[in-house]
């Protein structure tokens, strides 16, 4: 995919042009999807969050002016609503079902997928802070630096919280 034409977006929003939003939506609409839906792991609330993401960026599109990274922004302000979700919802409703149509393709065979549920339940009981890193390198394929970038942390907490996650991912998969 295309860089992100930053000062195409920012020119839009000057101009109160709702343009810039397509721009965005078609340039990070998926990414930001799925990185919320890694977050979640339910296609309904990640769609949800998603909309208010976009319905705040319509009514507060000028703070983007102001954002000296866009994209890691836009992350930011996917992952607080996503944040938001996961506080509002009862207790342990994870929908593995939902999530698990992204980590396992419906051609495979029974036995891989009844082993994906065991991958996924394993991320989903990853810390949120090390699962929205996994989630980023292994789902968005974004490099360490990019996925500092997007969090506003140093490149070696974005590394470390990665190493760690996958430590707790190899007991729980291999114990």
């Amino acid at each position: 995919m295309d860089e992100l034409p930053i000062q195409r977006i920012k020119d839009l929003i000057q101009q109160d042009d709702p343009a810039a939003l397509d721009i965005i939506y078609d340039h990070l609409g998926q990414r930001l999807y799925h990185y919320v839906l890694g977050l979640l792991g339910s296609e309904p609330e990640a769609q949800d969050v998603i909309q208010k993401l976009f319905i705040r960026l319509a009514k507060k599109r000028r703070h983007l002016l102001k954002a000296e990274n866009m994209v890691g922004y836009l992350f930011a302000m996917a992952r607080n609503l996503a944040r938001d979700a996961l506080s509002n919802r009862p207790q342990q409703t994870e929908n593995i079902e939902d999530y698990l149509n992204v980590l396992v393709s419906d051609a495979k065979p029974p036995d891989q997928q009844e082993g994906g549920v065991e991958v996924l339940q394993a991320l989903l009981a990853l810390p949120f802070k090390q699962r929205e890193v996994v989630n980023m390198k292994c789902l968005e394929a974004m490099t360490f630096e990019e996925i500092a970038r997007s969090l506003n942390i140093s490149l070696n907490t974005a590394a470390s919280r990665y190493r760690y996650a996958m430590a707790k991912l190899r007991r729980k998969l291999i114990c």
